[in-house]
Protein backbone atom coordinates (compact mmCIF):
# COMPACT_ATOMS: atom_id res chain seq x y z
CA UNK A 1 0.00 0.00 0.00
CA UNK A 2 1.42 3.44 -0.96
CA UNK A 3 2.39 5.72 1.81
CA UNK A 4 0.54 9.01 1.82
CA UNK A 5 2.16 12.45 1.50
CA UNK A 6 1.87 13.04 4.97
CA UNK A 7 3.01 9.60 6.16
CA UNK A 8 6.04 10.59 3.76
CA UNK A 9 6.32 13.71 4.94
CA UNK A 10 6.39 12.72 8.92
CA UNK A 11 8.94 10.13 8.33
CA UNK A 12 11.24 12.80 6.45
CA UNK A 13 11.22 15.80 9.09
CA UNK A 14 14.30 14.26 11.19
CA UNK A 15 16.65 14.22 8.06
CA UNK A 16 15.18 17.80 6.69
CA UNK A 17 16.18 19.37 10.45
CA UNK A 18 19.61 17.65 10.39
CA UNK A 19 20.69 18.13 6.79
CA UNK A 20 20.18 21.75 7.14
CA UNK A 21 21.45 22.32 10.82
CA UNK A 22 24.44 24.73 10.84
CA UNK A 23 26.48 22.33 13.18
CA UNK A 24 26.23 20.08 10.91
CA UNK A 25 26.74 21.66 7.46
CA UNK A 26 29.99 23.46 9.44
CA UNK A 27 31.44 19.69 10.14
CA UNK A 28 31.21 18.60 6.69
CA UNK A 29 32.96 21.50 5.26
CA UNK A 30 35.68 21.41 8.29
CA UNK A 31 36.50 17.35 8.25
CA UNK A 32 35.32 16.54 4.29
CA UNK A 33 36.61 20.20 2.74
CA UNK A 34 39.21 20.85 5.15
CA UNK A 35 39.68 24.24 7.99
CA UNK A 36 41.36 25.89 5.61
CA UNK A 37 38.85 25.30 2.79
CA UNK A 38 36.01 25.27 5.08
CA UNK A 39 36.57 28.70 6.20
CA UNK A 40 36.81 29.69 2.54
CA UNK A 41 33.07 28.95 2.11
CA UNK A 42 30.49 31.87 3.69
CA UNK A 43 27.13 30.08 5.76
CA UNK A 44 24.36 32.48 5.77
CA UNK A 45 20.86 32.28 6.73
CA UNK A 46 18.18 35.13 5.76
CA UNK A 47 19.93 36.17 2.54
CA UNK A 48 17.94 38.40 0.37
CA UNK A 49 19.08 37.45 -2.86
CA UNK A 50 22.01 35.27 -4.42
CA UNK A 51 23.96 38.17 -5.32
CA UNK A 52 25.18 39.02 -1.23
CA UNK A 53 28.67 38.46 -0.61
CA UNK A 54 29.65 38.73 -4.31
CA UNK A 55 32.60 37.14 -5.05
CA UNK A 56 32.86 34.98 -2.05
CA UNK A 57 31.63 30.74 -2.09
CA UNK A 58 28.68 30.77 -0.41
CA UNK A 59 26.15 28.32 1.19
CA UNK A 60 22.59 30.55 1.18
CA UNK A 61 19.68 30.18 2.94
CA UNK A 62 17.32 32.07 1.24
CA UNK A 63 14.46 33.39 3.17
CA UNK A 64 14.04 33.76 7.14
CA UNK A 65 11.62 30.52 8.62
CA UNK A 66 10.40 28.62 5.14
CA UNK A 67 13.11 29.36 2.01
CA UNK A 68 15.86 27.55 -0.21
CA UNK A 69 18.90 26.81 -0.02
CA UNK A 70 21.55 27.56 -3.14
CA UNK A 71 25.28 27.25 -3.35
CA UNK A 72 27.05 30.30 -5.56
CA UNK A 73 30.54 29.99 -6.36
CA UNK A 74 33.26 32.41 -6.39
CA UNK A 75 32.60 33.94 -9.36
CA UNK A 76 29.40 34.38 -8.79
CA UNK A 77 28.01 31.24 -10.69
CA UNK A 78 24.73 30.25 -8.73
CA UNK A 79 23.66 26.62 -8.37
CA UNK A 80 20.04 26.71 -7.62
CA UNK A 81 18.17 22.93 -7.66
CA UNK A 82 14.71 24.34 -8.54
CA UNK A 83 17.12 25.98 -12.06
CA UNK A 84 18.66 23.09 -12.49
CA UNK A 85 15.70 21.27 -12.36
CA UNK A 86 16.95 18.47 -10.10
CA UNK A 87 13.94 19.21 -7.63
CA UNK A 88 10.55 20.06 -8.15
CA UNK A 89 10.45 23.99 -8.28
CA UNK A 90 8.30 25.42 -5.21
CA UNK A 91 9.23 22.10 -3.12
CA UNK A 92 11.03 22.19 0.79
CA UNK A 93 12.06 18.88 0.53
CA UNK A 94 16.20 18.51 0.13
CA UNK A 95 17.51 21.83 -1.84
CA UNK A 96 20.19 21.98 1.38
CA UNK A 97 21.09 18.50 0.59
CA UNK A 98 21.29 19.70 -3.19
CA UNK A 99 23.40 22.84 -2.61
CA UNK A 100 26.06 20.68 -0.10
CA UNK A 101 26.60 18.29 -3.14
CA UNK A 102 27.14 21.47 -5.46
CA UNK A 103 28.92 22.80 -2.76
CA UNK A 104 31.58 20.17 -2.26
CA UNK A 105 31.80 19.41 -6.27
CA UNK A 106 33.58 22.86 -6.23
CA UNK A 107 35.72 22.85 -3.52
CA UNK A 108 36.52 19.29 -3.30
CA UNK A 109 34.92 17.57 -6.22
CA UNK A 110 37.63 14.23 -6.54
CA UNK A 111 38.54 13.56 -2.52
CA UNK A 112 36.64 10.18 -1.67
CA UNK A 113 34.41 10.38 1.30
CA UNK A 114 32.12 7.51 2.24
CA UNK A 115 32.75 5.34 -0.85
CA UNK A 116 31.94 8.42 -3.66
CA UNK A 117 33.21 11.58 -4.47
CA UNK A 118 30.76 14.97 -4.59
CA UNK A 119 32.07 14.87 -8.51
CA UNK A 120 30.32 11.65 -8.62
CA UNK A 121 27.09 12.53 -7.03
CA UNK A 122 26.49 15.90 -9.04
CA UNK A 123 27.04 13.71 -12.02
CA UNK A 124 24.25 11.28 -10.63
CA UNK A 125 21.77 14.37 -10.83
CA UNK A 126 19.75 14.41 -13.80
CA UNK A 127 17.22 17.25 -14.86
CA UNK A 128 13.88 16.97 -15.29
CA UNK A 129 10.77 15.90 -13.81
CA UNK A 130 11.11 12.51 -14.67
CA UNK A 131 14.48 12.25 -12.79
CA UNK A 132 13.56 13.88 -9.28
CA UNK A 133 12.54 10.52 -8.04
CA UNK A 134 15.96 9.40 -8.49
CA UNK A 135 17.48 12.98 -7.57
CA UNK A 136 16.43 12.11 -3.91
CA UNK A 137 17.80 8.63 -3.83
CA UNK A 138 21.26 10.63 -4.55
CA UNK A 139 20.46 12.30 -1.56
CA UNK A 140 19.86 9.32 0.50
CA UNK A 141 23.44 8.46 -1.10
CA UNK A 142 25.13 11.90 -0.07
CA UNK A 143 23.85 11.33 3.26
CA UNK A 144 25.18 7.86 3.77
CA UNK A 145 28.43 8.41 2.48
CA UNK A 146 28.79 11.72 4.72
CA UNK A 147 28.20 9.59 7.83
CA UNK A 148 30.21 6.83 7.38
CA UNK A 149 32.83 9.28 6.78
CA UNK A 150 32.23 11.11 9.80
CA UNK A 151 31.70 8.01 11.66
CA UNK A 152 35.19 6.74 11.31
CA UNK A 153 36.24 8.90 14.15
CA UNK A 154 34.81 7.87 17.54
CA UNK A 155 34.61 11.68 18.34
CA UNK A 156 32.52 12.56 15.25
CA UNK A 157 30.13 9.83 15.64
CA UNK A 158 29.48 10.17 19.38
CA UNK A 159 29.05 14.20 18.43
CA UNK A 160 26.37 13.03 15.61
CA UNK A 161 24.68 10.94 17.81
CA UNK A 162 23.87 13.70 20.27
CA UNK A 163 22.93 15.86 17.64
CA UNK A 164 20.30 13.34 16.34
CA UNK A 165 19.15 12.46 19.60
CA UNK A 166 18.49 16.52 20.62
CA UNK A 167 16.11 15.89 17.25
CA UNK A 168 14.44 12.76 18.20
CA UNK A 169 13.68 14.86 21.02
CA UNK A 170 12.74 18.23 19.39
CA UNK A 171 10.26 15.69 17.43
CA UNK A 172 8.79 14.65 20.59
CA UNK A 173 8.12 18.00 21.90
CA UNK A 174 6.60 18.73 18.45
CA UNK A 175 4.50 15.58 19.12
CA UNK A 176 3.19 16.64 22.32
CA UNK A 177 2.06 20.05 21.19
CA UNK A 178 -0.45 18.67 18.54
CA UNK A 179 -3.79 18.17 18.85
CA UNK A 180 -4.52 16.00 15.61
CA UNK A 181 -2.29 12.57 15.14
CA UNK A 182 -2.10 13.81 10.95
CA UNK A 183 0.31 16.59 12.76
CA UNK A 184 2.76 14.32 14.58
CA UNK A 185 6.34 13.70 13.31
CA UNK A 186 7.87 10.46 13.04
CA UNK A 187 10.72 10.18 15.65
CA UNK A 188 13.79 8.62 14.64
CA UNK A 189 13.43 6.01 17.55
CA UNK A 190 11.21 5.75 20.85
CA UNK A 191 14.00 5.81 22.90
CA UNK A 192 16.34 8.16 22.24
CA UNK A 193 19.44 5.77 23.07
CA UNK A 194 18.11 3.16 20.41
CA UNK A 195 19.96 6.24 17.69
CA UNK A 196 22.98 4.56 16.04
CA UNK A 197 24.60 5.03 13.00
CA UNK A 198 23.89 1.73 12.01
CA UNK A 199 20.02 2.50 12.19
CA UNK A 200 20.27 5.81 10.28
CA UNK A 201 22.34 4.24 7.81
CA UNK A 202 20.05 0.87 7.17
CA UNK A 203 16.63 1.84 8.41
CA UNK A 204 16.48 5.37 8.14
CA UNK A 205 18.29 6.58 4.95
CA UNK A 206 17.51 3.66 3.33
CA UNK A 207 13.44 4.16 3.69
CA UNK A 208 14.66 7.29 1.71
CA UNK A 209 16.05 5.99 -0.83
CA UNK A 210 13.61 2.92 -1.27
CA UNK A 211 10.82 5.75 -1.43
CA UNK A 212 12.59 8.20 -3.67
CA UNK A 213 9.73 8.50 -6.08
CA UNK A 214 6.91 8.83 -3.46
CA UNK A 215 8.51 11.57 -2.07
CA UNK A 216 9.69 13.50 -5.32
CA UNK A 217 6.38 13.05 -6.60
CA UNK A 218 4.10 14.21 -3.23
CA UNK A 219 6.06 15.35 -0.24
CA UNK A 220 6.34 19.73 -0.72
Amino acid sequence: MALTSGELGAELQWLLEFAGTDLVIEAILHHLAGQEMGHDVLLLRGAKSPSVSAGQRRLLFLGEDVGHWVYCEKDDGEWNSYKLMHQKPGTHQFCQSFAQIYMLANIIPSKEFGGTTAFELLKSLKEGPENYGSNVAVVARYWSSVLRELGKSKELEKWLLKELRSINESLREHNKGCRRKTQEYNLIAEQDEDITLDLILNTKLAFVARHATEIAESVR
